[in-house]
């Protein structure tokens, strides 16, 4: 019979070490109390901590609820309260706010993570009492938890001593103010405390003196409010439109959000370099829309009222107002794209006719995007609608926009948008000195030169926006110190803070293009998880894809965040038929016969830790080789253009004047357009 008891003992003492293990399956450390800190979970006999990633409020919500701690008031990241040790046991999870237990969000699966003790999530919690209906954390109608509900306070004696007390327990400083008679609206459920005398040195709103719990003789039209000195934490600023750099006429739109939804209306205002330019009223969050022209470039951040005292301003994002009639169209971001000019009110394409590297290196410093990679012709970005405004462009480099450059005229032109031009720029960022194309030194352009990151602040977030904007993945580390050796040119970028959403570096807030403490041996880099290389570009640097036999042919395979020597190949309908080592690009020369008429692409590749690690292969570009079946082949062309070409039996090549031979009748080219180029053949 002792056998029999103790064995229940036992198994009855176990089940219940398992209940509990199920039930209290979190806890906070670091905090102030039991309600507030950092969030640990308990798995398979170990605590560990939860990542930061996509960690909101609807995740805090259902740990405050779980540690019978009321509601959540802030949703901590970036260890505020400390690294944890051990495990890291959850990342990205993502609760509906419905859930009872943490561990029944969705999430990556225990102990799959891509998170370091620096990115440790945590809660701050409302304990027993809550502030209803404010502008943020920090003021609002108060409401204690007793008995399974909450209720509100009557505005009977309420005075600032009273305030006080409440305003240290939810950790919001000094009571700056009282109020009554539902000044932050009536609430549901008891009046749960009523006369309550505080001396103001209380812990809790329950400690000080008062009729009794639920004993009142108020209705909620007497709700009592505070208002708190820490009352307004600074929103969140984030851009809505795709990009940060845009230009006249076009629409930018922001949202600046509260860090708290509130059921009354907020006064938000938007300032560019500190100073007014909208306001609006709007409960939580609310979306300015500004359509720019140049005097709208700079540093916009937000802020919000509750019509009593102002919150502090939110980050800063950078708007570059890009000249005012030049613009890159269907590309991948703002650095690339078809090239459309503005002129008297109306956008129009650029034809591709002597369309060169000089002109796309104007339109790329016009658009404050680095250097020309690449030139592209044939609407390789897509067909354009409307005018063709510029043809024959010819520019020196040297130009600030592409209408300084000679040309034939606005809508001059012999061209269809079959022939529209695009450019590929380097952006306004690069990695240098790293092993690829997704690691190294992060290097921004402004102000026509490059410059370097000072790593002062730099982390995760940060590296997460550079990663995602060079089209590198995640990011695996942020670098400090010089790791991938000391730039040149002035450090343009320091204390960098970035939410890790944003689609730019300069989108994220800093102190100012230029404004540091740092040297170059403090020089920023990243680490991105992409070891696959980007696809390069590839060009036909020669004027025409139809040849003929004996003609020479050059192609441009060039990498598009130029970094590294790299071993470019060449590759004619599937098969490596040529191999050199460059740096940034290569150009390959071919003298050609009827065999190398095909599809052309390219890639290439770089050694790493003794291991080959290729790119993959470009977009492929059709060569056609003209067969000579008798006669003479004359090919005429102007400005680098083909106007003709034609088999022509009896022709001379003695001819003084280039001539055209079509329907048995023969028109001398006019004397005002030249031949740049005859070819004439026999035979063979």
């Amino acid at each position: 019979m002792l056998k029999l008891y103790l064995t229940l003992i036992l198994v009855v003492g176990a089940l219940t070490a398992s209940s509990l293990t199920d039930s209290l399956n979190v806890r906070l450390v670091g905090g102030t109390g039991s309600c507030s800190g950092r969030v640990e979970v308990y798995y398979r006999g170990q605590w560990g901590t939860v990542c930061d990633d996509d960690w909101d409020m609807r995740d805090a919500a259902v740990v405050c609820r779980q540690m019978g701690c009321g509601g959540a008031l802030r949703a901590h990241s970036s260890a505020h309260f400390g690294k944890g040790t051990g495990l890291t046991l959850m990342d990205n999870v993502g609760c509906s706010g419905n859930e009872s237990s943490i561990r029944e969000c969705r999430h990556n699966g225990f102990g799959k993570h891509d998170c370091n003790h620096g990115e440790d999530a945590g809660v701050t919690c409302s304990d027993d009492i809550r502030l209803m209906n404010g502008g943020g954390f920090c003021d609002g109608r108060v409401e204690i938890y007793h008995n399974g509900e909450w209720g509100t306070v009557c505005g009977d004696n309420w005075d600032m001593k009273d305030a006080e007390v409440v305003c240290r327990k939810m950790g919001c400083g000094r009571a700056l103010s009282i109020t009554h008679s539902a000044h932050f609206g009536e609430g549901n459920g008891p009046v749960l405390l009523d006369d309550v005398g505080c001396a103001g040195h209380e812990s809790s709103l329950t400690s000080c003196s008062h009729r009794g719990l639920g004993i009142t003789n108020c209705g909620h039209s007497e709700d009592a409010g505070v208002i708190c000195s820490d009352v307004l934490q600074s929103p969140i600023l984030t851009l809505i439109s795709p990009n940060s750099t845009v230009w006249s006429q076009e629409t930018l739109q922001f949202r600046c959000t509260a860090p708290h939804s509130a059921s009354i209306f907020l006064d938000f205002s938007l300032c560019k370099d500190g100073k007014l330019v909208k306001s609006q009223k709007a409960q939580s969050s609310t979306t300015f829309t500004v359509t720019v022209d140049t005097s709208h470039q700079g540093q916009y951040s937000c802020n919000y009222s509750n019509f009593i005292i102002p919150s502090s301003r939110s980050n800063s994002i950078n708007i570059t107002v890009a000249d005012l009639n030049v613009r890159l169209i269907n590309g991948t971001g703002s650095c690339s794209g078809r090239v459309e000019v503005y002129y008297r009110g109306r956008w129009g394409t650029v034809c591709d006719d002597d369309f060169g590297i000089n002109d796309a290196a104007v339109v790329c410093r016009q658009m404050g995007c680095g250097g020309a990679l690449s030139v592209h012709s044939s609407a390789d970005f897509g067909k354009g609608t409307g005018s063709i405004l510029l043809d024959n462009v010819r520019c020196s480099g040297s130009e600030s926009s592409i209408t300084e450059c000679r040309h034939n005229g606005f809508g001059r032109h012999d061209c269809n948008h079959g022939e529209d031009a695009g450019v590929t720029c380097s952006d306004n960022i690069r990695l240098i000195n790293g092993s690829g194309d997704c690691d190294g030194r992060v290097e921004i352009y402004h102000d026509g030169q490059w410059g370097t990151v000072c790593g002062d602040n730099w982390d995760m977030k940060d590296a997460e926006v550079v990663c995602r904007q060079v089209g590198c993945g995640r990011a695996l580390n942020s670098t400090h110190s010089a790791r991938f050796g000391e730039g040149n040119g002035p450090v343009l970028l320091d204390d960098v803070g970035c939410p890790g959403r944003e689609s730019n570096l300069r989108s994220c807030s800093h102190g100012g293009f230029g404004k540091n403490n740092c040297s170059h041996s403090e020089d920023a880099g990243v680490i991105c998880s992409d070891d696959v290389l980007q696809s390069p570009i590839l060009i036909l640097i020669s004027s025409d894809s139809t040849v003929l036999p004996g003609e020479t042919v050059q192609f441009r395979c060039a990498i598009r965040n130029p970094s590294i020597d790299a071993d470019f190949h060449l590759f004619k309908d599937g098969v490596s038929i040529k191999t050199q080592t460059a740096k940034s690009y290569s150009t390959f020369t071919l003298t050609v016969d009827t065999s190398d008429q095909g599809q052309y692409s390219c890639d290439y590749s770089y050694r790493k830790n003794n291991s080959i690690i290729s790119s993959s292969r470009s977009k492929s570009i059709s060569i056609t080789v003209g067969k000579w079946t008798g006669g003479f082949i004359v090919r005429i062309s102007y400005q680098s253009r083909i106007s003709y070409q034609m088999k022509a039996e009896g022709w001379s090549c003695k001819h003084s004047q280039c001539l055209c031979r079509r329907d048995l009748a023969f028109f001398p080219l006019l004397s005002d357009r030249r031949c740049v180029e005859r070819v004439c053949g026999r035979l063979t």
